[in-house]
């Protein structure tokens, strides 16, 4: 999946219970980075959401994708569960990952069409200077 978002230049948003998730290309911190306009305004310019597995985690995630007018929704799943509580799913695919990988054709590696990794580091900038202020200490005196 890193390979085939690299390949197409399309970002990887890998939810907390993924596999990916620290992976260095996964956008890390994207479900706190969707409050910033910014970031959103950027993702939203995407056209097409390719999502593996099942029902999404991330409550914003989940409302961003409800929210947005993409020209097309694919969900890839080897499960043949509905799980699409939005309705935004345009064409279910069960299929494993790998295989559906597989199938696709070759093609060389694409540009990045979005910024959205600069505008994510704001948020995990934040972040790391928000968390040397918690310690275990600080815990103990709350």
């Amino acid at each position: 999946m890193v390979a085939l978002a690299k390949q197409l230049g399309w970002p990887l948003l890998a939810e907390v219970q993924s596999q990916l998730r620290f992976d260095p290309y996964n956008l890390i911190h994207f479900d706190l980075a969707l409050h910033d306009k910014r970031f959103s305004a950027e993702l939203a310019k995407a056209e097409v959401v390719l999502q593996f597995g099942g029902r999404l985690i991330s409550k914003r995630l989940t409302q961003f994708i409800a929210q947005q007018p993409w020209q097309d929704v694919w969900l890839v799943d080897p499960l043949p569960h509905r799980l699409d509580p939005d309705y935004c799913v345009q064409r279910r695919l069960i299929s494993s990952p790998a295989d559906f990988i597989a199938g696709l054709p070759n093609i060389s590696e694409q540009t990045p069409w979005h910024q959205l990794d600069s505008l994510q580091h704001r948020t995990s900038k934040l972040m790391e200077e928000q968390c040397v202020a918690f310690t275990e200490l600080v815990f103990a005196t709350c």
